[in-house]
């Protein structure tokens, strides 16, 4: 067995796909019951929960996931030719204009074995034609058929073997998926700290937890200012202004159903 550094199958990159954060409902990810917040609150601490995510640590945690569960798979459908399969990390492009993210890993294997199961393989030449002619837009490093790939095949390891793998692990994408979210919860790449502090700078409070949100109305600084001008009201009117202060001690009963 010989230890290769290659890159990960079954995994596309973050970018546009499936495996990005799946932030589409965060709202249920915050809130017990996000109906008992207030819209335009809802809306400000969602916006707040994305900024806070931890990227890192989340596509980390999937993409060595996903390598656990390809080096299962090798191993069952590869038998005394992959050993293991394990993550080492994720290259991501400066721009994705031409390519995805990608999971690093270190695959121990018997090079000569893979070497030849691929060789076997009855759509290995289909497959080399197909991903490595050069074309408008694209310029192929690597041989485009299967003799030619072949020879050079333990000098370009470091993606060959990736490559072969590709074909010869039979893949059940819905089954990588579902195997790898499972383990992995949304809320726990969230700095729930962070949207609290800016709720609290937001709108001028001291909640100590989301959840006190519920069935709260944030002070509407329009119809404050108005109050101030009908009652003669000199103060600064903030996000911290009540309507008890700005009303009339003549008043008072009123002030008191306006809170």
């Amino acid at each position: 067995m010989k230890k290769i550094n290659t890159w990960l199958v079954g995994f596309e990159g973050f970018y546009g796909t499936k495996w990005a954060f799946p932030d589409s409902d965060l709202s249920w990810t915050i809130f017990d019951n996000p109906s008992d917040i207030n819209d335009e609150v809802l809306e400000f601490v969602v916006e707040q929960a994305y900024d806070a995510v931890n990227n890192d640590d989340y596509e980390t945690d999937v993409v060595t996931a996903i390598a656990e569960h390809i080096s299962e798979l090798a191993k069952e459908q590869l038998p005394g030719i992959v050993d293991s399969i394990e993550f080492q990390g994720i290259s991501s492009p400066k721009f994705y204009n031409f390519r995805n993210d990608s999971g690093n890993v270190v695959v121990d294997c018997d090079i000569a074995k893979l070497k030849q199961a691929f060789a076997e393989h009855p759509d290995a030449g289909v497959y080399i034609k197909e991903r490595y002619t050069s074309c408008d837009g694209f310029i192929s490093h690597y041989e485009n058929n299967l003799e030619d790939w072949l020879e050079t095949f333990e000098d370009d390891s470091s993606h060959k073997v990736g490559a072969a793998l590709n074909l010869l692990l039979d893949i059940d994408n819905e089954d990588l998926y579902s195997d790898v979210m499972e383990s992995i919860y949304a809320g726990n790449y969230i700095d729930f700290d962070a949207v609290l502090e800016a709720v609290n700078d937001r709108y001028g409070t001291e909640f100590e937890d989301l959840e006190d949100l519920k069935n709260w109305t944030p002070v509407d600084i329009d119809e404050l200012e108005f109050l101030a001008r009908l009652c003669g009201y000199e103060g600064e009117i903030t996000l911290q202004s009540k309507r008890s202060d700005i009303i009339p001690v003549k008043f008072e009963y009123m002030a008191e159903l306006l809170n």
